[in-house]
């Protein structure tokens, strides 16, 4: 179903309780408005949501982004602003904003993703979203062991997940040494940075008012749109055909219809009546496009424009879109060639590009001139993803996983069990060792490969160095299975162990169950085993006050000096007064100490009760056993100790002198109030 079609029912319920009362039925049978109040038209008519003015800064993001569907509202006609996108949504957004949407529907939760995923239960409707995340790089191995689908997204989480959708990850990877001009840049967690780099640099992602950027903060619905807004303007990624870009070549104001220039070709298009042209944040009437305008329109099921917005035509796109036929493929080079409208086009189609002839996976010598295409472009005009139609068909490739057993003469031999295959070694057959180009004269016997081939070919070389070093953080550890999974910069690595292994942590011999997840590690390896490893440990801990709790999404805001950061205590260790505990025994105005790893995930919270200032909720007397106060913005209880002393003025006092409204500080002992003191 196409994303506009729940969209069309919204607009005829909301349009035709608008117009009830009025007798005209070319507008009430067109499904526009009635004459005369086109100056009162904005996209919150269409969405019918009623709390957007709650956030008056972000209003004209969330109404754009909700009628394009990239980010929708509640059952009850709300939006809820305020409320923080969760990891999950995040990544469906992510996925949205690229155009992949109908991948993910479309998509089942594949087998190789089952077997590695470790996080938080999914429900089955999420299950393609998160393998199409998966596949596209938006997700790597360490977040689907990790991913908690229900926790807030962090600030720096949602720059990760956009940074890859976009295809800049090698970017992000060249800045993670940098340090970012952001007060709070040392909260910024290892490995972040680069992500932080260039959502900042690209304009999409920036820091507050005060120089700071809050990386652990949670991101609000608003917040949000305002960021799909701003990559939306610099995406082309309409997948349907709903949003159409093109000049003005000429309009009929009476009947809302519109001729435009679309790559070459002219068409014209039917609008409902009194339709929305939006432009810089103000609502204009459709008789005052002007031939020669650049603009975007956004049909609805049925083709008619339900809303357009001026747009620039030089704008600087992150991707963009083109549509053609392919008049030269040149695969050794890996450059494409495409007529589109009038003009044509020379494209470098970059070595991981995803490459489809007919709906199928297939390599570039696989297209051929004639070919119907489409192609997605990033801001160094080299393509990413290259969608083709023909009429002709690709033959089936294959791969063989096993050891190099001779190489000679442009020939590859290789060992896979007791079998020996043989495949040619062409100019553009791809090379790499340890997951970096490399060229055929630099593989060697004996190394571990994986061979795509095609007929006699070999289209594409995976080798393993024979020993190699590499240095990261332990991410996974496997007594079953024997093996440690190892995250280097973006990408992991699994490797074997065995008992002659050598192990060392923090510099004295050890044995493989003393390593722990998020410690930093060094391993000399070959051919997959691990021959040393050498760990050491890499925590961090925070002290602060916890100033919120939510424990449906299990997450605390904790804050620290005059800052407040907001973590995941879902996989964490929690203890309350010394006493194992759980979230719900976590309170507002509790000292708290978080044992972070690596990335800033809790792993342990030590909370207790100390010293807590507050507004007294409900006057006391002596019978009381607990006490109400409006801390945080939370109304909190605290627990009364039987023997709670009362300071008054410097004087005792009882609790029958304690009134609603007074400012008291409580100071505890084993989690119970044992003295207020009356401000």
């Amino acid at each position: 179903m196409k994303r506009l079609v729940a969209l069309t029912l919204v607009i005829v319920l909301v349009l035709g309780v608008s117009v009830t009362g009025y007798a005209a039925p070319d507008w009430k049978q067109g499904g526009g408005l009635p004459p005369g109040i086109q100056k009162q038209i904005t996209l919150a008519m269409f969405t019918n949501l009623k709390d957007l003015d709650m956030v008056p800064w972000a209003k004209n993001a969330m109404e754009k982004m909700s009628v394009k569907g990239l980010i929708k509202g509640y059952g009850d006609n709300t939006f809820k602003p305020n409320s923080s996108v969760s990891q999950l949504e995040a990544v469906v957004m992510a996925l949205r904003v690229l155009g992949w949407e109908e991948d993910a529907r479309s998509s089942k939760y594949a087998n190789n993703l089952l077997s590695k995923y470790k996080g938080g239960r999914l429900d089955p409707w999420a299950y393609g979203y998160v393998n199409v995340a998966y596949e596209k790089g938006i997700l790597d191995e360490v977040d689907i062991m990790y991913f908690n689908p229900n926790s807030a997204a962090k600030r720096w989480e949602v720059a990760k997940y956009f940074v890859r959708a976009l295809d800049k990850e090698d970017i992000a990877e060249d800045h993670m040494r940098d340090k970012l001009d952001f007060k709070d840049y040392t909260a910024i967690p290892v490995g972040a940075v680069g992500y932080i780099y260039v959502m900042n640099d690209l304009g999409l992602m920036v820091g507050n008012a005060n120089g700071t950027f809050n990386p652990n903060g949670a991101v609000s619905r608003a917040e949000m749109a305002v960021l799909l807004e701003r990559i939306d303007g610099k995406v082309d990624r309409d997948t349907d055909g709903n949003e159409i870009y093109g000049r003005v070549v000429e309009i009929d104001a009476k009947n809302y219809e519109l001729k435009l220039n679309v790559d070459g070709s002219q068409k014209w298009y039917e609008g409902i009546d009194r339709i929305a042209v939006y432009k810089d944040g103000e609502y204009y009437d459709f008789d005052e496009l002007k031939r020669g305008d650049y603009v975007e329109i956004l049909l609805n099921s049925s083709g008619k424009v339900i809303f357009i917005e001026f747009k620039d035509e030089n704008e600087d796109k992150i991707i963009s879109d083109f549509r053609g036929e392919v008049r030269d493929v040149d695969a050794r080079n890996r450059e494409i060639t495409i007529k589109s409208g009038t003009a044509v086009f020379t494209f470098s189609v970059k070595s991981d590009a995803d490459i489809r002839l007919n709906g199928k996976d297939a390599d570039l010598k696989d297209i051929k001139a004639g070919d119907s295409v489409r192609l997605k472009v990033d801001d160094r005009n080299r393509v990413i993803k290259l969608s083709a139609e023909g009429d002709h068909d690709i033959d089936e490739k294959e791969e063989v996983e096993g050891t190099i057993y001779k190489l000679r003469d442009d020939q590859i031999r290789v060992k896979v069990g007791n079998n020996y295959y043989t495949f040619d070694i062409e100019d553009d057959t791809k090379v790499y060792i340890d997951e970096k180009k490399a060229e055929a004269e630099d593989l060697m016997a004996d190394m571990p490969v994986v061979v795509r081939f095609q007929g006699d070919t070999a289209l594409r070389i995976m080798a393993e160095s024979l020993e190699t070093e590499l240095e990261g953080v332990i991410t996974g550890l496997s007594a079953k299975d024997d093996t440690i999974t190892v995250k280097v910069g973006s990408r992991t690595r699994t490797l074997s162990v065995n008992k002659n292994t050598a192990v060392r942590v923090n510099g004295k011999a050890a044995g493989f169950k003393e390593l722990a997840v998020g410690m930093k590690v060094t391993v000399r390896y070959r051919a997959g085993l691990a021959l040393r490893i050498n760990a050491e440990d890499a925590v961090a801990e925070v002290e602060g006050v916890i100033t919120s709790v939510n424990t449906s999404r299990e997450y605390i805001t904790v804050e620290v000096g005059r800052r407040a950061y907001t973590y995941s205590v879902a996989d964490a260790d929690i203890y309350v007064e010394g006493d194992s505990a759980d979230i719900e025994d976590l309170v507002v105005g509790m000292t708290v100490e978080l044992e972070l790893l690596y990335d800033s995930t809790v792993n342990e919270v030590d909370a207790w009760l100390e010293e807590v200032e507050g507004i007294v909720q409900t006057s006391l007397d002596d019978d009381d056993e607990e006490i109400n106060l409006w801390v945080y913005d939370t109304i909190v209880t605290y627990e009364l100790d039987e023997d709670v002393e009362v300071e008054l003025d410097d004087d005792d006092g009882d609790l029958e002198d304690i009134e609603r409204g007074d400012r008291v500080v409580l100071e505890f002992e084993d989690g119970l109030v044992v003295l207020i003191k009356v401000k």
